[in-house]
């Protein structure tokens, strides 16, 4: 009888008006008010009760909590726009995790980048490396077989305007790589018996969690191959179809920089490689910040050719900003003609308008890539080198 016809947010926090766009990011301590548009569909319209004095709207909720109705068009096209307001709080997080921090390779060094499962509300501080002997390791040290090392990352809740976004307690549970921990408090436990857990998390007065894991370096991989892309990491194949196919290269001989942050003209001259670097059929570029002669020149007429990219702007493509994981998805979405989806979005950060949100949907249906979290995409967090060729391999290998 009625379908909803768009959805916007907007502050209204000491009595604003501010309307919140698609990459803005809900404050702690604001209230945010719910705009969402229903319409009749097909031959029916919304009917106010004008026998009461005032004139009874029609009911629609939000949530289960009822809207404020106002009403807006005549005959067929009536429409409701309901308002519900919301408070926005800090989370109390069930679930923390640190993903893709590299394993240790005999001979190779530490390393210090990794993410989190869920970057808008928490991200990481510190990675230290220690040896058995409880050492910090420097960054230039060299891992040696047979030894045991262990990380130790921090992360704390980000702060928005002097608010945290969220907060740890002693049920949230740890993870490291998937590798689940035993959470311990200071109040349980005195400094010297925790330090002494080689694979545990604490955490410390609801402000910081502490994630301890131990290795034993992997064996040096054969000569040929890259040192940092360890035998059995979830981007192995990947990296190796792709230098294979003359997708990319390593950085140097024998490193490829898995965790390097990956640009968005890098991630379209990845797909312009995987699809068999095709020859233009303008020369004329659109963008100002893509210079002739540039290793992506033709990659970047080629995607707006096909609809791959419109760029940031008409006259700009942002060559060296580093690709999002909803660009990425964008991209491999439409260089496939944008098929449908037809799923369910489990999200709770991928709005339905946003253009990235069937892309999204497909990425996951067709396995490409998962959420950082059962209900979290993280559209917005920096996809890194590793990340790219393998989202690629995964969607466009067997084509």
């Amino acid at each position: 009888y009625y379908v909803k016809n768009g959805v916007s947010w907007w502050d209204v926090t000491d009595g604003g008006y501010e309307y919140v766009y698609d990459k803005d990011v809900f404050l702690p301590g604001h209230k945010y008010q719910c705009e969402v548009y229903v319409k009749t569909d097909g031959e029916y319209e919304f009917v106010n009760d004008t026998s009461t004095n005032p004139t009874i709207f029609p009911t629609v909720t939000v949530n289960g909590g009822i809207g404020f109705p106002t009403t807006e068009g005549s005959g067929l096209q009536f429409e409701q726009k309901v308002k519900r307001a919301f408070s926005c709080s800090e989370q109390m997080l069930s679930k923390v995790g640190v993903i893709e921090l590299s394993q240790p390779i005999a001979g190779g060094t530490p390393d210090y980048i990794a993410t989190t499962f869920a970057p808008h509300l928490y991200d990481i501080k510190s990675i230290t490396w220690y040896d058995a002997l409880g050492e910090e390791l420097p960054a230039n040290a060299t891992f040696i077989a047979g030894m045991v090392y262990r990380v130790a990352v921090k992360i704390q809740p980000i702060e928005v305007q002097g608010k945290k976004a969220a907060s740890f307690n002693s049920d949230t549970e740890a993870s490291l790589n998937g590798n689940q921990l035993d959470m311990i408090s200071y109040s349980n436990a005195n400094k010297e018996d925790v330090e002494e857990l080689f694979s545990h998390a604490y955490y410390e007065n609801n402000q910081s969690i502490y994630l301890y894991y131990t290795f034993k370096p992997a064996p040096r991989p054969a000569t040929g191959v890259f040192v940092d892309v360890p035998k059995g990491s979830y981007y192995e194949e990947a990296v190796a179809w792709a230098v294979e196919n003359g997708i990319t290269k390593g950085t140097s001989d024998t490193t490829f920089d898995p965790k390097s942050t990956c640009t968005r003209a890098q991630a379209v001259a990845f797909l312009w490689r995987a699809a068999g670097s095709p020859a233009p059929k303008t020369s004329t570029m659109p963008f100002k910040d893509v210079k002739a002669g540039s290793y992506y020149y033709d990659a970047v007429l080629w995607a707006v050719e096909n609809g791959i990219t419109k760029g940031t702007s008409d006259t700009k493509f942002s060559p060296n900003v580093t690709c999002s994981r909803a660009q990425i998805v964008t991209f491999l979405w439409r260089s496939q003609k944008s098929p449908a989806a037809g799923a369910v979005n489990p999200f709770t950060d991928v709005k339905v308008n946003a253009y990235y949100a069937e892309a999204v949907l497909w990425a996951v249906k067709e396995d490409v890539t998962k959420g950082t979290t059962d209900t979290t995409f993280s559209p917005n967090a920096d996809c890194t080198r590793a990340q790219i060729v393998t989202f690629i391999w995964r969607a466009l290998a067997d084509k």
